[in-house]
């Protein structure tokens, strides 16, 4: 599956009106989860989507990176895998 990330998303929105943004744009979601503090519940400004079609990958991160979101410009790009010192860093 295609996985996007996407930083700069204003603080106020919900996974929900992410997804609805991004797909009304054309672009089928199985998911979107934007990160919050574990200590707070605040939104920390950034998440991934996953896209319900690979194929769609290039076309996405073109049509929405740079894209006015609540007054914020969105940053769009392909996600990159994990790592495991990524992982064990928050350990």
């Amino acid at each position: 599956m295609a996985k996007l990330f996407i930083g700069n998303v204003p603080y106020s929105v919900s996974d929900e009106e992410v997804a609805e943004w991004i797909e009304s744009r054309g672009f089928p979601l199985e998911s979107v989860h934007i990160l919050t503090d574990r200590d707070t519940g605040r939104s920390r400004g950034f998440g991934f989507a996953q896209l319900q079609d690979e194929s769609l990958m290039t076309d996405a991160i073109g049509s929405l990176h740079l894209q006015d979101m609540s007054g914020r410009a969105l940053q769009v790009n392909e996600a990159k895998p994990q790592t495991d010192k990524a992982r064990s860093a928050g350990s």
